[in-house]
């Protein structure tokens, strides 16, 4: 993905509806890699999309899992304004969901339009 010329990594990208996918992809690659025993972990809002995972799959892979610091959603969106919620629909549904936002969501985190209607 590039945004203006430049190339981009991390995690403001990052689609929670693409949960199942992504983790899928992770147990597919290790038992093709010959792994046995897995564990699925995840830390902050991995952490919700194992519980997110594990609540709609039963996959006999799995050995174990744990959670560190599962993030608190509802606590964290409490301080997006109806302005920015709106600003995130109308780029949504015009289109322009890989766009940045122009404002930092959750008045910290750096993402496009797409991660953060997810999270909504």
């Amino acid at each position: 993905m590039c945004i203006r010329g430049k190339k981009t990594i991390g995690a403001w990208n990052e689609r929670f509806s693409y949960t199942d996918e992504d983790i899928e992809a992770y147990l597919d690659f290790a038992q093709k890699a010959g792994y046995k025993h897995m564990i699925l972990a995840g830390h902050s809002l991995g952490a919700n999309k194992v519980i997110y995972y594990l609540s709609r799959h039963h996959d006999s892979r799995i050995d174990h899992f744990f959670l560190l610091s599962p993030a608190n959603l509802t606590y964290m969106m409490s301080g997006v304004t109806e302005r920015e919620k709106r600003i995130i629909k109308e780029m949504v549904e015009s289109g322009r969901g890989n766009d940045m936002l122009p404002f930092p969501f959750m008045g910290w985190v750096k993402c496009i339009a797409n991660t953060a209607y997810d999270w909504q």
